[in-house]
């Protein structure tokens, strides 16, 4: 298990494109400032993560480059998959029966109105996967909306769509990437990450 502050400031950083200052850190992750500064010392000094200074400003972000910060931030997604899903029941039921499709799309990312009421109108679900496999999906999606009472509305990109999306910025993929539950491809979202960096 994580600790607490680790777990809350990687999961900040790898959601959120950008580097951020010590003060911003700390008003996102409601972490003190004092501990945000403690944790962002040691995964400096651990090479997680890289800082920059401008002026008096210290800017800190993720070492793309580093295995560990890439180990470190696909657990820090898992565990938040898992307290998110616990703590979501009606999301949980989805995610068990789509993780069951996993062969199927590099990535999936559960989003939208799930996670914030008990009664959402639909279940949002991006899903990145080569073009042949999305007729696929689409399929279950519909099987999955008959069998249940919410409807599965996906969202379908591939691979190369999504990593030009990432890349140039669009708001709607940061959102679902910013707020979202990770069912799986934790590795794909860190590669596309760690390209849009260098």
């Amino acid at each position: 298990m994580i600790q607490k502050n680790v777990h809350g400031i990687m999961n900040f950083l790898v959601r959120n494109r950008g580097r951020f200052n010590i003060n911003e850190i700390a008003r996102h992750t409601n972490i003190s400032v004092g501990g945000t500064y403690n944790a962002l010392k040691n995964l400096k000094e651990k090479g997680v993560l890289k800082k920059d200074v401008l002026g008096n400003a210290v800017f800190y972000y993720i070492n793309l480059e580093n295995d560990e910060a890439q180990k470190l931030s696909e657990l820090v997604l898992i565990e938040n998959r898992e307290k998110t899903l616990k703590s979501i029941p009606l999301a949980d039921i989805y995610a068990n029966e789509i993780i069951k499709w996993k062969g199927f799309a590099k990535t999936c990312i559960i989003f939208g109105s799930i996670l914030k009421t008990e009664k959402p109108r639909d279940i949002d679900v991006l899903f990145v996967a080569e073009k042949e496999k999305i007729k696929e999906l689409r399929r279950l999606c519909l099987a999955l909306s008959r069998r249940r009472n919410k409807t599965i509305s996906p969202l379908f990109m591939t691979s190369r769509d999504f990593k030009k999306n990432v890349k140039g910025g669009d708001e709607v993929i940061a959102d679902i990437i910013k707020t979202g539950i990770i069912l799986w491809g934790e590795s794909v979202i860190f590669r596309v990450m760690k390209n849009e960096q260098g």
